[in-house]
């Protein structure tokens, strides 16, 4: 079995993809980044593309359900580990193979709808720092980081 890093990264980035609530498709084919490591690969979320993940993962937040809560933690990492168990430990061909079809399957489910383009600009124009204050948004444990173009984020 071919042991592939690049080939792990792109299914295991499809996957998260797969997994991503999907309202827009911006944070499906946006947010969701693939970055390589010295010690292999990570996938992460990007909360300048899609800001509202912190709360789908938590389940807070006036617009988005409960449903979703966990979706990272409890779906998507699960679903990850799965495949590579599957592809090094178990090598089941079957369920390997499933994993890979539906991880490549999300990557090109690009659909560019007039719909999703007007409501990816309109999400573009929200005054975040607004709908924050007004709903008392905060993170329980936040506290003040800045990133590499030292803006200043809270987490």
């Amino acid at each position: 079995m071919k042991m592939g890093i690049s080939a792990d990264m792109r299914t295991s980035k499809g996957l998260a993809m797969a997994l991503a609530p999907y309202d827009t498709g911006n944070l499906r084919f946006n947010a969701i980044k693939s970055i390589r490591t010295n010690n292999g690969f990570t996938i992460k979320y990007s909360l300048d593309n899609a800001f509202y993940i912190y709360f789908l993962e938590e389940g807070k937040g006036n617009n988005h359900k409960v449903s979703h809560a966990g979706f990272i933690g409890n779906n998507t990492v699960p679903t990850i580990a799965s495949y590579l168990y599957s592809k090094y430990v178990s090598q089941d061909n079957v369920k390997t193979n499933r994993f890979k079809y539906v991880g490549r399957k999300s990557q090109n489910d690009f659909d560019v709808s007039e719909q999703r383009v007007s409501k990816n600009e309109q999400s573009l124009k929200l005054d975040v720092d607004r709908i924050a204050r007004e709903n008392k948004w905060k993170h329980d444990l936040g506290e003040d980081v800045y990133d590499s173009e030292f803006s200043k984020r809270s987490i």
